[in-house]
């Protein structure tokens, strides 16, 4: 009879300590891949497109009540209204998962004044936990946001769960994470950086300037080799590598590598009269 009563009692005392609701991060996914919680990753982009971001949260505690529960994302890089239009529900979003969008006054919660763009997503049913024997099966939902970044550079995601005990959220509230970054409302979160960069294009072919193709009664005293070339992406520093030889047409001997778009030719002067050189 005491070793029963006592297995009663350890029970009663599991279901007590799941009186409350317990989210956990399951997963984190950037265009499909799976990244670490709270790190960086870099992406090259020829033009800023969107990107897919999502994230899966699962209760390991007791139910959280309808609407009363929800998962957070915001973007610091979205720092006025008409920055919403840069982010939208993704079709790999949970079915019950109703989704909104705020900024400024709009947001409530935390600070009660979203700084940047947030979105949220709360599930319209009850976020089922581990509430006892009888329903061991806890709930996992997935948020999925497609965004368009509006810079190159550094481009920040946060993102959190929180849900409520009791219906609405006047109540006590628990959240993941506990610790971090602060997000748009002023409340803990994870993050994702992405840096975003420009893939290195190669520089547009060189041409020849002096002397210019076919160019005939060119001096023994040829002082220099110029040539122009542009390069694609602004600012790239841009080095070369000049071949030069008398009499054939595919000149395999290097005379210099010069950053700049000129080379002396003072160590091959004087040139051959009668001769066709190549470069």
């Amino acid at each position: 009879m005491k070793k029963f009563l006592s297995a009663l009692l350890l029970c009663f005392t599991s279901l007590f300590s799941l009186a409350q609701a317990k989210p956990d991060l399951l997963s984190v996914k950037l265009d499909g891949k799976s990244v670490n919680k709270n790190s960086s990753i870099t992406l090259e982009m020829s033009s800023l497109t969107s990107i897919t971001f999502k994230v899966r949260f699962e209760n390991n505690g007791d139910d959280s009540p309808a609407n009363s529960n929800g998962i957070s994302m915001s973007f610091p890089n979205f720092t006025d209204y008409k920055h919403k239009g840069y982010v939208d529900r993704g079709s790999g979003t949970s079915r019950d998962m109703d989704y909104h969008e705020y900024f400024g006054d709009e947001a409530g919660g935390g600070s009660g004044d979203a700084e940047w763009v947030m979105v949220e997503f709360e599930d319209n049913n009850d976020w089922d936990g581990i509430d006892s024997w009888i329903d061991p099966f806890n709930e996992g939902n997935d948020a999925e946001v497609i965004v368009t970044p509006n810079n190159y550079g550094k481009f920040r995601i946060t993102y959190r769960c929180a849900m409520a005990n009791a219906s609405g959220w006047g109540g006590e509230i628990v959240y993941d994470p506990t610790s971090g970054v602060r997000d748009a409302i002023d409340i803990y979160a994870y993050y994702l950086d992405i840096y975003i960069i420009k893939p290195n294009s190669a520089p547009n072919k060189p041409y020849r300037e002096d002397p210019y193709d076919n160019e005939k009664n060119v001096s023994v005293n040829l002082s220099e080799l110029d040539w122009k070339c542009t390069d694609p992406d602004d600012g790239d520093d841009v080095d070369y590598k000049v071949y030069f030889e008398a009499e054939d047409t595919s000149p395999d001997k290097k005379i210099g590598e010069p950053s700049g778009s000129s080379l002396s030719l003072s160590s091959y002067l004087p040139l051959k009269y009668d001769t066709e050189y190549y470069w």
